[in-house]
């Protein structure tokens, strides 16, 4: 699991069907699976974006040049 929060990666114990993680005092976390796409990653670089939120700015960016020139959306938006 990776904390969102601090982008560091948190050991999780699994007792049964429950599932555990030990926080300091007053420690917030908040906690995504590390292979989900849309978590970024522990980078070398931390300024590096995640390729999912490149691929959403991309998407966004076409219906952006779509909605400027009067292009009717045709099908999903995330095939554009």
């Amino acid at each position: 699991m990776v904390d969102l929060v601090s982008n560091t990666s948190l050991p999780v114990t699994s007792k049964g069907k429950l599932w555990q993680v030990d926080l300091a005092p007053g420690q917030v976390v908040c906690l995504a699976d590390a292979k989900d796409g849309w978590v970024p990653s522990i980078q070398k670089d931390p300024h590096e974006q995640p390729t999912a939120i490149a691929q959403q700015c991309l998407r966004a960016k076409v219906l952006d040049v779509m909605a400027a020139f009067g292009i009717p959306r045709i099908g999903d938006p995330d095939q554009a």
